[in-house]
Formats: structure tokens, C-alpha cells, sequence
């Protein structure tokens, strides 16, 4: 089992101790040891540039026989960005999505379609860091909820899946409702899943139950399950704050 990346920079995850959902702690703001200028990003970012787009319809998302929900209770439109020099492909995504989104079918989420985006930019900006995330995405306009597959977390924890939320986005507005994902990133399914769920419902959860996407700060295939009271939360939420119809 890998270390779930979400702690502490976004969400510092309770080991042992209390089981009940806290808010998103704000970050502190915290960079790369050694980042570039502001000047040197918006550079970088003017040659930024989207060079494929595309519509995955729900067949391509599942398949045949995969977990589609039997009851829909919300339905989300996610943007995937692809970072072209990331070391990430469109079909390297697809496992990992397919499980997620099997394991959010627990809860009636269910994606029509992502949208995706294919973009070509220096490689100062393939990797992530708060400074980066920022000077891309005032080149590109990109809808959310938006998952980023980038090369490489540089700051200073390097985390393999960030999720900015809306508590914690207030030094960073521009990176709401975004996940990022390192080219190396373990069990991607399940983490992709699970920073969804922390997305929808704006705060970490943790579970005392071995079988819950929430135990402890790791992830592993066993670590599947969501209760009905995490769901029904979740879709509330995430209809609320418009991330899902």
C-alpha cells in the first residue's frame, strides 16, 4: 500500500485518533524550494496551448459490464487536462478512471462524459506547484470539476494527488474544484475516487473500517467501500456547489 498524498498539505489526515469529518485547512501558501518568477511562468504560460479536444461518452468511460449506477443521484461532466510532455497519455488514464468511477457508483455519482483537453506547454509547467497551477490556468480555460495529469509534485510535500476544494482555496481561487495527479501516482483509481469525495464534500473523512475509502492515509485495492451517510453527504454537497447535476 502507498502513502494517500492528500495529507497534510491539503487535507492532514487523522491517524488513530478522532473519526469525525473536519473542514479543508486552508493552505499555507507553501512553494517549491526553488520556483520560477512570476515573469518566467506567465512567459511559459503564453505558450501554453490546447492542441486536441475531445468528448468521451459514457460507453468509452465504462464499458461493457462495468459498474455504471443502477440509481443515478448525481451526474458530473469532468474536464481531464493532459500536460503532453507529462509522461501521461489519454489511454493511461483510462484504468484508473474506470475504477473510480466504479467505486463512486456506490453513491449514485455517475459521468455522462469527460471532456478532455489536451495541452501543450513548457515544461516548466507539466509539474505542479501552486505558482504553476495558477500561471497555466490563466492561459487556458478549463471547466470544473477538472483533473490535471501532471510529471511531478514540486512542492515541498510532494504529494501524488493534490485536491483543491473550496475550503481550502481562498489563497488560491483559481485552482478550485481542480485535482492534480503525478505521472507515478499508485493506486490511481482509488485515489482519484477518494479526492472526488473529499472535492464534493469540501472536507477529508476518515473511517475506522479496513474496507473504507477513508482508512487511515493509504490507499489500496481493498479500500473501496462508502457508507450511505458519506453519500448521501457527498451528493448534497456536490449538487450544492454545482459540481454535479
Amino acid at each position: 500500500m502507498n502513502r494517500l498524498v492528500a495529507a497534510p498539505v491539503v487535507f492532514a489526515i487523522l491517524l488513530g485518533g478522532c473519526v469525525t469529518p473536519q473542514p479543508i485547512p486552508e493552505m499555507s501558501g507553501s512553494q517549491s524550494r526553488v520556483e520560477p518568477t512570476i515573469v518566467t511562468l506567465a512567459n511559459s504560460a503564453a505558450e501554453a496551448k490546447v492542441v486536441q479536444t475531445l468528448s468521451l461518452e459514457s460507453t468509452k468511460i465504462y464499458g461493457e459490464g462495468l459498474d455504471v449506477p443502477t440509481s443515478i443521484r448525481a451526474t458530473i461532466t469532468p474536464t481531464f487536462v493532459i500536460l503532453s510532455r507529462s509522461g501521461w497519455a489519454l489511454e493511461d488514464t483510462f484504468a484508473g478512471t474506470k475504477r473510480a468511477l466504479a467505486i463512486l457508483a456506490q453513491c449514485g455519482i455517475y459521468a455522462k462524459r469527460i471532456e478532455v483537453m489536451i495541452v501543450d506547454a513548457p515544461d516548466v509547467l507539466n509539474s505542479f506547484s501552486n505558482s504553476r497551477a495558477k500561471a497555466l490556468l490563466a492561459k487556458i480555460q478549463v471547466s470544473r470539476p477538472a483533473v490535471f495529469f501532471v510529471h511531478s509534485n514540486l512542492e515541498l510535500k510532494k504529494h501524488e494527488f493534490e485536491v483543491v476544494a473550496r475550503a481550502n482555496s481562498k489563497t488560491r481561487p483559481e485552482l478550485r474544484n481542480t485535482i492534480w495527479i503525478v505521472r507515478n501516482a499508485r493506486d490511481v483509481g482509488e485515489g482519484l475516487a477518494r479526492m472526488f469525495m473529499y472535492m464534493f464534500l469540501d472536507r477529508y473523512e476518515v473511517s475506522n473500517d479496513p474496507n473504507s475509502l477513508f482508512f487511515s492515509d493509504h490507499t489500496s485495492y481493498e479500500n473501496s467501500n462508502i457508507n450511505a451517510d458519506q453519500c448521501s453527504r457527498a451528493v448534497q454537497a456536490g449538487n450544492e456547489a454545482g459540481l454535479a447535476k
